[in-house]
């Protein structure tokens, strides 16, 4: 596969475990989709990343339990991503784009172990 098609979306990436995966999946390469609802956090940890690592970010503000903010959420990575997987906190909601995602997770997070 080639490096720059991989792109990670990682929810809760403002803080936490959210932000560590951030931080793993961009030492691993993967450009990464950053979603979370507080910008200042999103874009420092944007800016870290892309310096640190050379890949590209991209934010989405959007709260989750906000319908039309999930399916805002679900076409940008329906329609904009040719390889994707996906970070999740335990409070993001479980629709079916992002349930679909939860396998890759699990076999990336197990190398990282």
């Amino acid at each position: 596969m080639n490096q720059d098609s991989r792109t990670a979306c990682i929810t809760g990436a403002s803080s936490g475990i959210g932000a560590a995966f951030a931080r793993r999946f961009a030492a691993e390469g993967y450009n990464l989709i950053l979603h979370g609802r507080r910008q200042e956090r999103l874009e420092t940890l944007s800016n870290s990343l892309q310096e640190r690592f050379g890949i590209r970010t991209q934010i989405v503000l959007a709260e989750l339990s906000n319908s039309e903010e999930l399916a805002r959420l679900e076409q940008l990575l329906a329609t904009s991503l040719t390889s994707t997987s996906l970070s999740t906190t335990p409070a993001m909601p479980r629709s079916s784009i992002f349930m679909r995602s939860l396998l890759m997770v699990k076999k990336l997070s197990s190398a990282f172990m």
